[in-house]
C-alpha cells in the first residue's frame, strides 16, 4: 500500500490543511526506554504526558519539497510542549494563528 493510500485511509493527510495547527498528547512517557529518561521534566504533565503541537510554522523551515523523485512532499513541524508560567501562552497561540 503507497503511504499516501495509507494517510487518505487514517483519516491524517489533510487535517493539517484542514484544521492549521493540531495538538497531540502522549501517554505513559515514564514507561517508555526510548523517551522517558531522555526527557526534561519540564515536557512531562503531572499525570505522565507528553505533548506536541504540529504545523507551527517555524521561519526557515520548508513545508514542501517540490524536487523529491516520485512526487512532491509535505513536511508539517512537529514542537514539543513545555510546562510554564503560561506566560508563554499569547505567543504560542499567535504563532498557531500564523501571525508570528
Amino acid at each position: 500500500m503507497p503511504l499516501t493510500a495509507f494517510a487518505e485511509e487514517g483519516g491524517i493527510l489533510n487535517r493539517p490543511e484542514r484544521y492549521g495547527v493540531l495538538s497531540m498528547e502522549f501517554p505513559g512517557v515514564s514507561q517508555s526506554d526510548s523517551i522517558g529518561a531522555q526527557l526534561a521534566a519540564r515536557f512531562v504533565t503531572p499525570d505522565d504526558c507528553v505533548g506536541i503541537l504540529l504545523g507551527v510554522s517555524v521561519a526557515g523551515f520548508p513545508t514542501r519539497i517540490d524536487d523529491m523523485p516520485l512526487s512532491p512532499v509535505s513536511i508539517v513541524s512537529v514542537t514539543l510542549i513545555s510546562r510554564g508560567t503560561g506566560s508563554a501562552t499569547p505567543r504560542w497561540r499567535a504563532r498557531a494563528a500564523g501571525a508570528g
